[in-house]
């Protein structure tokens, strides 16, 4: 199992951006939204392999994530989704 080398910036607004690759080594981040009247996140792939931009990042609320965490934490633990 390999470990995602992860970086942690602020973007021009002053919030917390954590790029990374996938396993495509597309360049993706998970980044805190602006959105004013709800916490929400930023998830997905920014650039493709050859660097251009790529419109596929879920817009997430923290219950969009709360709900998603169990099958996330499955998987990380073993490899699968179901519950």
């Amino acid at each position: 199992m390999s470990k995602t080398e992860t970086k942690e910036i602020k973007d021009e607004k002053g919030l917390s951006k954590i790029s990374f690759e996938d396993d495509y080594k597309q360049q993706c981040s998970l980044q805190k939204s602006n959105a004013a009247l709800e916490n929400k996140i930023w998830l997905g792939v920014e650039k493709d392999i050859n660097g251009k931009a790529v419109n596929a990042r879920m817009h997430l609320t923290q219950g969009q994530i709360r709900n998603l965490l169990p099958f996330l934490q499955k998987f990380a633990d073993t490899g699968e989704i179901n519950i």
